[in-house]
C-alpha cells in the first residue's frame, strides 16, 4: 500500500472518477492571486506557495488558512524557485538547495534537507519517505529524505520529462521517444521502450510522447498524437496500440474506473483502458462550430457529464456524455474589475474538480474556485 500519494493539481496520471454531476449555473470566487507553481488539492486541505515565499494551507472543512513562511534571502521567488509536492501528511518545498517537510496536521517546518541537485520531480514518484529528484543535466535519481542520502542515481539519454511508479518500481519518460523502468530499491534498469520502433513509415512526423503516463494496475497508458499506446508495466512488451481520428494525446486523461477520455475540436472519444475499444465517440466539429472554442482542455468526467475549458478564450463548457449537447456554458470574468479575463484558462492545466467546487489557475497565479 503506497503510503504517499502524489496529488498534483495537474497532469494526474488516474483521476478520481466523480460519480455526482455538477449543478450550476456557477458562482466564482479568488482562493489568490499571486501562487507560484501550481496549488495541490488533498481530501482535505488546499495547499499553495506565493511570490512572498509562504506556503499556505486552507481547510476545506473549517475555511481557515495556515501560512508558513520559508527562509530565503530573495525578496520574491517565482515559478523557477519554488517546488511542492504533497502527501497524505506532509508538504515538500525545494527552494535553493534545500527541502522542507512540512507537517500538515501540526503546520510547521519539521525538517531541512540540503540536496545538490536542478529540482524536485514534482510531477513524479513519491514514496513513503523517498522522492525522485534530478541531480544533474541529464541526471534522474531516487533520494530518501529520512537518512538524507541518494539511494541510486542514472544518466539519461535525453532528459527526464515525466515519471510514474509504484512501490517496485520507477518509470521515466527520457527525451521524446523512450521510457525506462527502474528498481526502486537498487536503479538497476528492468526494460526499455522505444516509441520509434513502433512507427511506421507514415508516422515519421509524429513528435514523441505527448500525454501523460498513467500507470493502472499493470499497465502503462501514454499517447502520442492521435495514437494510443498499452505497454505491460512489469516487462516493457507491447499490449494493444491503437489510432483514433481526430484523438488529441496532450488532452487525455486517464481515470480509476478504465477509461480514457481526450476532447479536441473534431472529436470526443471514451476508451476503455483494458482493451482499447472506444465505448463513447462524438463527432464534435459541428456541434461546437458556433460556440467560438479555439482549445479545449482536458475533459473532466462525472456520472453524466463532460466539463471542459476553452483554454484561449476563457470559456466553461458543461456536456451531456450520452449525446454531448450543451448542458451549460458561462465567460470567465476578472472579479476585481468584471472585464471579461483573456485568457483565464493555460491550456496546460487540467482544472480540479473536488466536492462539487472546480479549481483553476489563471495563467498570471489567479487561484480561482467555481462552485454551485
Amino acid at each position: 500500500m503506497q503510503d504517499y500519494k502524489q496529488l498534483l493539481f495537474t497532469n494526474e496520471r488516474v483521476l478520481p472518477y466523480q460519480t455526482r454531476d455538477l449543478n450550476y449555473p456557477l458562482s466564482d470566487k479568488i482562493i489568490a492571486e499571486d501562487v507560484v507553481g501550481l496549488p495541490k488539492i488533498t481530501d482535505d486541505y488546499l495547499i499553495y506557495s506565493n511570490t512572498k515565499k509562504e506556503v499556505v494551507i486552507l481547510s476545506y472543512k473549517s475555511a481557515e488558512a495556515c501560512t508558513i513562511s520559508l527562509p530565503s534571502n530573495k525578496k520574491k521567488i517565482d515559478n523557477s524557485d519554488l517546488q511542492l509536492v504533497v502527501s497524505d501528511d506532509h508538504v515538500l518545498v525545494y527552494l535553493h538547495g534545500k527541502v522542507y517537510t512540512i507537517s500538515i496536521h501540526q503546520k510547521i517546518i519539521i525538517d531541512e534537507t540540503s540536496i545538490f541537485c536542478t529540482g524536485l520531480d514534482t510531477a513524479g514518484y513519491l514514496y513513503r519517505n523517498q522522492i525522485t529528484y534530478n541531480p544533474g543535466i541529464n541526471k534522474f535519481g531516487l533520494f530518501d529524505l529520512a537518512t538524507k542520502e541518494s539511494i541510486w542515481t542514472t544518466t539519461l539519454s535525453n532528459y527526464c520529462v515525466k515519471t510514474c511508479g509504484n512501490d517496485k518500481t520507477v518509470i521515466i519518460q527520457d527525451g521524446l521517444f523512450l521510457i525506462h523502468a527502474y528498481d526502486k530499491n537498487n536503479g538497476r534498469e528492468c526494460w526499455t521502450f522505444d516509441l520509434k520502433s513502433q512507427l511506421n513509415e507514415d508516422m515519421k512526423y509524429f513528435m514523441g510522447i505527448n500525454s501523460v503516463m498513467a500507470l493502472q494496475d499493470d499497465q502503462l497508458i501514454f499517447g502520442c498524437n492521435d495514437r494510443l499506446f498499452c505497454i505491460d508495466s512489469q516487462t516493457g512488451k507491447s499490449i494493444w496500440s491503437k489510432a483514433f481520428k481526430g484523438f488529441s494525446a496532450a488532452n487525455m486523461s486517464v481515470y480509476e474506473n478504465g477509461i480514457i477520455s481526450s476532447v479536441s475540436a473534431t472529436a470526443y472519444y471514451e476508451i476503455e483502458t483494458k482493451t482499447g475499444n472506444i465505448s463513447s465517440y462524438l463527432d464534435i466539429n459541428q456541434i461546437t462550430r458556433d460556440l467560438n472554442v479555439s482549445l479545449f482542455t482536458k475533459p473532466i468526467l462525472t456520472a453524466n457529464q463532460v466539463i471542459v475549458f476553452s483554454a484561449m478564450n476563457s470559456r466553461l463548457f458543461i456536456f451531456y456524455r450520452r449525446d454531448f449537447k450543451l448542458a451549460y456554458q458561462s465567460e470567465v470574468y476578472n472579479v476585481k474589475d468584471n472585464n471579461r479575463y483573456q485568457p483565464a484558462i493555460s491550456s496546460g492545466l487540467t482544472p480540479v474538480l473536488k466536492n462539487q467546487s472546480l479549481f483553476t489557475l489563471d495563467m498570471d497565479g489567479v487561484f480561482r474556485e467555481y462552485n454551485s
